[in-house]
């Protein structure tokens, strides 16, 4: 390999030249308050945890990595998720990835416990040959509420696809169980304090991001989405709740995305099976609802609520490899 590339920790001076990078490589313009969440500000690191290649002077290749703190039952780790991996294309296939995991792994070695991402095909072998392995999969669940954001080719018949989907909305919302006897309560953003409550009520026994206050009062940050709360309660008491965030985007539909669900493992499948289905209608809704800005914008007993045609697709969870390197087997979810 020749010394021509420099693999470093990353520098204050380097943040624009990522920026640059990321959108060159990934295709996205996310600007300095994104950086600053995401990076900067992320409380389990008190630096930015990015290695670069650079040569001849120019930031060639990124190793970024999302800091947490996991558990597993009574066990506590410090860990590493790789993320906004690049290289510029004309300088793949030399090594740089490589090169740039092992030096964080190097740097990180007495700090961090063990490594889990969701790779995707490509990244993935590479993963693999760094001693990584695959301990699980997670999948992807969609509804689409317009048709015709997905597929421009609809537009000629766009009032029958939606008539379609509203009606396949509107059969699967009667179907789900409404979860009688709770309450819920809706927040614009997210309640750090009543949610940390919520799931330290339970003990987790599989790997899962620990969801203190210094969690939530920091992850749903995110500049790019809009985030906001929903809490069912029974008898005042919370018991489970959802974090959803929307994004909207000038070149590819808008999406709401649920991020977070608790309680994580408490109560029978079919018990949260109610409690969520209880949830994720309304859930929907407020978020669409911009007129409001107190901190608890509605509260409501469960029932059936009709979702808008026009209202944006639901992601849940994600698809991919999830994988570990370190001192432990992790078997988590996606933060």
């Amino acid at each position: 390999m020749s010394d021509a590339y420099e693999i470093r920790r990353y520098e204050p001076t380097d943040r624009d030249a990522f920026l640059e990078l990321f959108e060159t490589v990934l295709g996205g313009r996310m600007g300095t308050d994104w950086f600053a969440w995401k990076y900067e500000s992320n409380p389990y690191v008190d630096h930015v945890p990015i290695v670069v290649a650079e040569r001849n002077g120019e930031l060639v290749g990124a190793r970024a990595f999302f800091p947490l703190r996991l558990a597993a039952g009574e066990d506590a780790y410090d860990a590493f998720q790789p993320c906004d991996t690049m290289v510029r294309s004309e300088h793949r296939r030399r090594g740089l990835f490589t090169r740039m995991t092992e030096r964080a792994i190097e740097h990180y070695a007495d700090d961090v416990d063990l490594y889990f991402n969701f790779p995707n095909h490509r990244s993935l072998p590479g993963n693999l040959e760094l001693g990584w392995r695959v301990v699980g999969e997670q999948e992807t669940y969609y509804r689409i509420q317009n048709p015709t954001a997905w597929l421009p080719a609809l537009d000629p018949v766009e009032p029958i696809a939606r008539t379609l989907a509203s009606g396949y909305g509107s059969v699967r919302d009667r179907l789900a169980d409404a979860g009688a006897g709770l309450e819920r309560t809706h927040y614009d953003g997210v309640p750090a304090a009543r949610l940390a409550a919520l799931a330290g009520t339970e003990t987790v026994s599989a790997f899962h991001v620990v969801r203190d206050e210094t969690f939530y009062g920091w992850r749903f940050e995110n500049p790019l989405w809009t985030y906001r709360s929903v809490v069912a309660s029974r008898d005042g008491d919370p018991v489970a709740a959802l974090v959803y965030g929307r994004r909207e985007r000038t070149d590819g539909p808008t999406t709401v995305r649920i991020v977070d669900a608790l309680p994580l493992a408490a109560g029978t499948d079919a018990h949260r099976t109610v409690v969520f289905s209880g949830l994720l209608a309304p859930s929907e809704m407020c978020i669409r609802d911009r007129r409001s800005s107190s901190p608890g914008c509605s509260r409501t007993r469960f029932g059936r609520t009709r979702t808008p045609t026009s209202s944006p697709p639901l992601e849940r969870c994600c698809r991919g490899s999830y994988s570990e390197r370190g001192r432990s087997t992790a078997t988590g979810t996606r933060p």
